[in-house]
């Protein structure tokens, strides 16, 4: 299984992606916090479904982890909980699931307000 996760991750890093998140991830350097795909249990964000098997592929500066669920096919931002993982937010894709936590993350500090993330273009 960490064979076919590993092939989903290459096969988001050939899509197109724009964003700047406040962990210092970008498209330019995403691969650098890449992780050898392992499962990782997650406890969903509604606190009342069970914990799906999740396979763990990307660890942000701060902490965070991006999952991704093979049940439902979606890039998941966990954060860590006493001695396990709670979904943060989620996305169908991986550039998504960075842009959703950076915007989440943005909208807890005033000073972020108002730099709203825009896309940003990469060379």
């Amino acid at each position: 299984m960490s064979e076919q996760v590993a092939l989903k991750v290459e096969h988001q890093l050939t899509q197109l992606m724009r964003f700047i998140n406040f962990h210092g991830i970008e498209p330019r350097n995403l691969r650098a916090a890449l992780v050898e795909p392992h499962p990782v249990t997650v406890t969903p964000g509604d606190d009342e479904s069970p914990p799906p098997r999740m396979w763990a592929i990307l660890r942000e500066t701060d902490g965070h982890l991006v999952v991704f669920d093979p049940e439902s096919g979606l890039w998941v931002v966990a954060k860590r909980k006493d001695a396990g993982w709670v979904e943060t937010t989620a996305a169908d894709t991986l550039s998504g699931a960075s842009l959703r936590l950076a915007d989440r993350f943005a909208s807890s500090i005033p000073w972020a307000q108002a730099h709203r993330f825009q896309p940003h273009d990469d060379p």
